[in-house]
């Protein structure tokens, strides 16, 4: 199901990064999202089967290379489910 949340960055200088646009690729094996932030930073993207607090691990880094990004996550059957956020390193 689509959905979008945003955080509202107060305090921060860089608006806080948005996660929109949900959706699976056409043969299923990836997850797909756009990630609308400030070009030029670094982000972490994190998971968690469970949203308990300490269950968030890294799942990697990237550079945002303009305002709007794909990401595409593979899908792991070794995990049914799976939450997804956008960190500060």
């Amino acid at each position: 199901q689509p959905f979008s949340f945003q955080m509202n960055g107060v305090g921060s200088t860089n608006p806080a990064p948005i996660i929109s646009g949900l959706s699976l690729s056409p043969d299923g094996s990836n997850f797909l999202f756009t990630v609308s932030a400030t070009g030029g930073l670094t982000y972490g993207l994190e998971a968690s089967s469970d949203l308990t607090p300490g269950s968030w691990l890294r799942y990697t880094n990237f550079v945002q290379i303009g305002p709007m990004q794909l990401i595409t996550v593979p899908i792991d059957p070794n995990y049914p489910k799976r939450f997804f956020r956008i960190a500060s390193p």
